[in-house]
């Protein structure tokens, strides 16, 4: 079980940091993989890059992520490549809002502009909730 830690994963310390390529998250799930029994199930959560609130941080002047400490915020597709090229199924994953829950806001301004740009609404909630499985055969192939 990984809450809220994918986001702060670093790639190796030998590594220049404008060449981020996910190997910090890449190397957790391989040892998440290595770790868990034949059928085990990972779950993760983890902010999403994706997240309708972005913009308004961005536009602001506030990072255009949840969290300062932050060194990368996946969007749900992003992760679901990294898990299933990890070698896991993926069981089940949503978008929540979990951290923006205020519900006295008005949002709707926020979904217009994506909607209106054809960009859609779909999967812009605050966090992702991801279960995975390793396959309980060698043969069985991750989808």
């Amino acid at each position: 079980m990984s809450t809220e830690v994918l986001e702060h994963l670093k790639d190796l310390p030998d590594r220049y940091q404008e060449l981020f390529t996910g190997s910090g998250l890449d190397a957790a799930l391989r040892e998440a993989y290595c770790v868990l029994r034949s059928g085990g199930l990972s779950f993760a959560t983890t902010p999403t890059g994706a997240s309708i609130y972005n913009p308004q941080l961005a536009v602001s002047g506030r990072p255009a992520w949840s969290c300062g400490p932050h060194v990368r915020e996946y969007t749900l597709a992003e992760l679901s490549t990294h898990v299933r090229d990890a070698g896991f199924a993926i069981i089940s994953s949503r978008m929540v809002h979990c951290m923006t829950v205020d519900h006295r806001i008005d949002c709707s301004t926020l979904y217009s502009f994506p909607i209106e740009q054809d960009y859609g609404a779909t999967d812009r909630g605050d966090d992702i909730f991801l279960t995975a499985r390793k396959p309980r055969r060698p043969q069985e192939v991750a989808v």
